[in-house]
């Protein structure tokens, strides 16, 4: 399979409509409306970011929103965050309602440190399709060394509230919780999985997912690949680099002051293809000459061709 084919399958795989290669409009948004986060996690670099603590301002917000509205027929989903905590966007329900109305599916991921029950309320009823709790141990010592400034009990209380208005008010919302397996939680990961895999229902969608080593509760794989990983890396990262990220094609991703990054792994904005506040989504996705070198810098050598890109294990289901 050459590079090109690869990139073609994985955008039919994820991505809905056709438009090949070349499509005219993103088929993922991620689009963060606010600029910073509750905790100051150990595997985070948010303080490097150097991005302020700002919220989207409402202007820039409708200005995306109709946008994307506009294209909806070509948008697969919204994702109203990208390096955030997205709760701290008071009117976060509100903007998901926004896309829900156009029947544009929208999930985020969150911390949870701010969701209690009147959010958790305003969140259900606003129609969101999925939401991600970072969860990565239950041992409060632990949790609390790992996500720094969060208080272990208020989080697990909010999580298990909101799981339980889903569950009896039937909401549709699926429920998925990641766990970044590390040092720090690895003797207790196995109780860590199995308290979740009870509590989810995977009827309703729910998964368990580990970070960087995408086991996802709920499907074929085998947690003993996990094992296998962690003692191969080399010849992982080696494998991975030969091979394009097919959401340079697929997904655009929106800063809380409407600049584009080239990629969610890009906080520090070392690329940014275009300013919003000046641009359309349409224009910056069609005409961005410094997008087009790196889709073409993939096709030709992988993303170890590029130093921004190389070892990144992001998007090679």
């Amino acid at each position: 399979m050459t590079n090109e084919e690869y990139v073609l399958s994985k955008i039919d795989r994820f991505s809905a409509g056709g438009g090949g290669l070349y499509s005219s409009f993103p088929r993922f948004i991620k689009l963060e409306t606010s600029s910073n986060c509750t905790a100051r996690c150990l595997m985070c670099g948010i303080d490097e970011w150097k991005r302020g603590g700002a919220i989207m301002k409402d202007e820039l917000f409708f200005k995306i929103a109709n946008e994307i509205i506009l294209h909806k027929n070509d948008v697969t989903k919204v994702a109203l965050f990208v390096g955030n905590e997205p709760l701290l966007d008071k009117s976060l329900a509100f903007k998901i309602k926004k896309f829900k109305d156009s029947n544009i599916a929208v999930n985020f991921s969150t911390n949870a440190s701010l969701l209690d029950f009147k959010k958790a309320k305003e969140i259900l009823d606003s129609g969101l399709d999925a939401i991600n709790f970072s969860i990565d141990s239950l041992d409060k010592k632990e949790y609390e060394k790992i996500r720094k400034n969060l208080i272990f009990e208020r989080v697990m209380a909010n999580v298990i509230c909101f799981l339980k208005m889903r569950n009896e008010k039937n909401y549709k919302t699926k429920i998925r919780v990641s766990i970044i397996k590390s040092n720090a939680n690895k003797e207790c990961f196995d109780e860590i999985y199995n308290f979740w895999a009870r509590v989810l229902d995977v009827s309703r969608g729910d998964s368990i997912r580990i970070d960087d080593l995408s086991y996802v509760y709920g499907t074929d794989s085998k947690k003993d690949t996990i094992e296998q990983m962690q003692g191969n890396m080399e010849e992982i990262y080696k494998e991975a680099n030969k091979k394009p990220c097919y959401i340079l094609w697929n997904t655009m991703v929106i800063k809380c002051d409407g600049s584009v990054a080239l990629c969610n792994v890009d906080q520090c904005r070392n690329v940014i293809l275009g300013d919003l506040n000046t641009q359309s989504i349409q224009e910056i996705w069609t005409t961005s000459k410094v997008k087009e070198a790196y889709k073409q810098a993939h096709l030709k050598g992988g993303r170890g061709r590029i130093n921004l890109c190389k070892n990144c294990l992001g998007w090679l289901e």
